[in-house]
């Protein structure tokens, strides 16, 4: 009798190893097959989301975003078994493309004398989709990536002008094409494009006799700048069109402007803008800008941003750059309709903080993106990061001074606001040594700090964002590239 006993444990014990060597051979080859079908599904999607026409016309690789998730879903259905399947999209950038893709499904269920056993198996994949050639002008970028793409082959795709001597004819405009130029300016931008804020006049090497036009929005190759004059760029229309100009009024693409390993770009706006009331979207999935679009900064303003992000020590994400007028007009309007009378509410109290209107956190007339004088910049959440709010929060919780104490004569609490011109009339120092006095979330201080001392203006009412009051001043607001008129 005792020897039975033994006997049906040890039958039991059997059965329960071969069960659990199942479910772990299920596991292991189900979670093998995923993997391997997903990296090779984001793969083809990716490379069959290029726009071709786009490479064409500005030697840079961009990708549909809503063609990538049509081909992924696509070939995804095609090729995997019956089971059931989620997916999830993650920051999916048209330019420089990246897409990432979690897929999650369960394990066969084994049950063992009435308990039955699955496990989620979870997989993600990030990729990187980049070209195995160079543009002429683009030979300095370096990327890493799991993916790769052949360069269009010159059957179909036109040859690029080199960047810095073209050649000139020797009469007319051409002339300035053949000037004496030096290229020993700022990184990144010879051979990467300029962009007019304002009506610009391009004129021979004596920097006076006028030799074309750039109108607003126009954009046109930097070629190098002036020997006597380095504020003088000499600039390259599409139309081969050659000039100087000075850089006052010129903006650069920050994409190609600020190559630095802690920046990456998510441009809402450009796909679907991300607006909250209390941590709540409001008014969402509206692309406010155009395919054109470009995160592009005046010149003046992107040599110090760029100072500060080398030094911020922690990787951040630019969320918004130049926009044009009409956006914030409309954004404004619109708002204004839509949200509800509780939602105003909290835009005037949230948080423990009081006295704020819907005009301190959308402007209602000019704002220094318009000018693109100013970005947004929001802090990658790594462990232990802690944000007042999320970027573009229209309530009190997003201003910059998530406190209620005072010093030096400032106060900001629940029942009085700061004075935004006073203050910042006395000085980045000033603000500096109140900084550091604040029980301020430490990551929001960090990117204060870096972006103080790069001599760039903050705005209190938004933890996120930074601007040039000098290139405000200087720069006339512009509207180009908007998708709401």
């Amino acid at each position: 009798m005792k020897e039975s006993f033994w006997g049906y444990w040890l039958i039991v014990l059997g059965i329960f190893v071969v069960i659990v060597m199942m479910l772990i051979s299920n596991v292991t080859t189900t979670n093998t097959q995923d993997y391997l079908l997903i990296k090779d599904v984001v793969e083809a999607a990716m490379v069959d989301a290029v726009d071709y026409s786009y490479y064409r016309q500005y030697r840079e690789l961009r990708i549909n975003r809503e063609k990538f998730v049509e081909n992924f879903l696509r070939r995804f259905s095609e090729n995997v078994s019956l089971s059931t399947y989620r997916v999830d999209f993650y920051d999916i950038y048209e330019a420089p493309p990246k897409a990432s893709v979690k897929i999650t499904t369960k394990s066969a269920t084994f049950s063992v004398m009435g308990d039955s056993t699955t496990f989620d198996i979870v997989n993600r994949v990030d990729s990187i989709l980049e070209s195995s050639g160079k543009a002429a002008y683009d030979s300095s970028v370096k990327r890493q990536s799991n993916i790769t793409i052949d360069e269009p082959t010159a059957s179909n795709v036109s040859t690029p002008q080199a960047p810095v001597t073209p050649a000139g004819t020797g009469t007319g405009v051409s002339e300035a094409c053949s000037e004496q130029v030096t290229t020993s300016i700022d990184s990144n931008l010879v051979g990467y494009y300029a962009y007019a804020m304002a009506a610009t006049t391009l004129t021979k090497g004596d920097l006076s006799t006028a030799a074309g036009s750039l109108g607003v929005g126009g954009r046109a190759k930097i070629l190098g700048a002036s020997p006597s004059n380095q504020n003088y760029w000499l600039l390259q229309n599409d139309d081969g069109t050659c000039g100087f100009a000075p850089n006052t009024y010129l903006a650069v693409n920050l994409q190609d402007y600020i190559q630095l390993g802690n920046v990456s770009f998510d441009i809402h706006n450009a796909y679907s803008n991300n607006y909250t009331v209390n941590e709540q979207l409001v008014y969402p999935g509206h692309k406010f800008y155009n395919d054109d679009y470009k995160p592009i900064a005046v010149y003046s303003f992107a040599r110090k941003l760029r100072s500060g992000l080398q030094s911020v020590g922690m990787n951040v994400t630019i969320a918004d750059a130049y926009r044009p007028k009409s956006v914030s007009t409309y954004t404004y309007n619109t708002l204004s309709s839509v949200l509800t009378s509780a939602q105003k509410r909290l835009m005037q109290s949230n948080g423990g903080i009081s006295g704020y209107a819907q005009a301190d956190f959308l402007a209602a007339g000019d704002s220094a993106h318009n000018h693109a004088c100013a970005v947004d910049i929001d802090i990658d959440g790594a462990v232990g990061v802690v944000k007042p709010s999320s970027v573009a929060e229209l309530t009190p919780t997003a201003s910059l001074f998530h406190t209620s104490k005072s010093s030096g004569g400032i106060k900001i609490g629940d029942s009085a606001r700061l004075n935004n011109v006073g203050w910042k009339n006395k000085g980045n120092a000033y603000i500096l040594r109140y900084l550091n006095q604040t029980d301020q979330f430490a990551s929001v201080k960090q990117l204060a700090t870096a972006m103080l001392n790069a001599d760039l203006d903050i705005l209190y009412t938004e933890w996120w964002h930074y601007q040039d009051d000098a290139c405000v001043s200087t720069v006339p607001s512009a509207n180009f590239w908007s998708n709401v008129g």
